[in-house]
């Protein structure tokens, strides 16, 4: 059970440095603040559920 936690947890690391990079794009402030809201929230929402317990 160790090996397949280690293994979905490895797997998942490729999204989380997407998701962290797609952030700090995201910093960079548009003329349109709107956009970014929706887009920092949704990017937060998909990292919170990566952050999940894999069982």
């Amino acid at each position: 059970m160790l090996q397949a936690t280690q293994a979905a947890l490895a797997s998942e690391e490729p999204r989380v440095a997407r998701l962290q990079a797609q952030l700090k794009e995201l910093m960079v402030f548009p003329h349109d603040p709107q956009p970014l809201s929706d887009s920092v929230v949704a990017a937060i929402r998909e990292y919170q559920s990566s952050l999940r317990p894999v069982c």
